[in-house]
């Protein structure tokens, strides 16, 4: 039987392999980006169900104060659970970010800033992503037959 330390390690190496994946989204074969936007996730996912398993006997608290959400995260197994929550979603995230940047063509440089932040801080990644991508879309074109010379 895997101890909790195992599989903490197991998935932090599973959700950083599919970040490297993503981060070189631009120069890998699609097939292989799309395991790692959407199969690895999911795979994630699977470890998240069986960590709430785990954790299950050990949850107390609640969701109806501070001090009770603190509790569901009094023992390793919901940290544990928690911990997989998040690497399930952000990796997700970030595979619907490259996605995303893929189908708008929102150049890699601006990607990558976006899914390193995604990848630390969540919801500032995907903050920083829909700005950069709006602000991409909204860029005015050049009206047909003018050039960047005329006056």
């Amino acid at each position: 039987m895997m101890t909790l330390n195992s599989i903490y390690w197991l998935v932090n190496l599973w959700a950083l392999t599919g970040w490297v994946i993503l981060f070189l989204y631009a120069v890998m074969p699609a097939r292989v980006v799309h395991f790692a936007s959407i199969c690895m996730p999911l795979v994630l996912s699977l470890a998240y169900l069986g960590a709430v398993c785990i954790a299950l006997p050990f949850f107390s608290g609640g969701f109806g104060s501070l001090d009770a959400l603190a509790g569901l995260y009094a023992h390793p197994q919901a940290v544990l659970a928690g911990w997989v929550h998040y690497l399930a979603f952000d990796l997700f995230l970030g595979g619907w970010q490259v996605r995303k940047a893929q189908a708008t063509r929102l150049p890699v440089a601006l990607v990558l800033p976006c899914l390193l932040l995604t990848m630390v801080f969540g919801p500032v990644g995907l903050l920083l992503f829909y700005a950069l991508r709006w602000r991409w879309q909204e860029a005015p074109a050049a009206p047909i037959g003018q050039t960047s010379n005329s006056s």
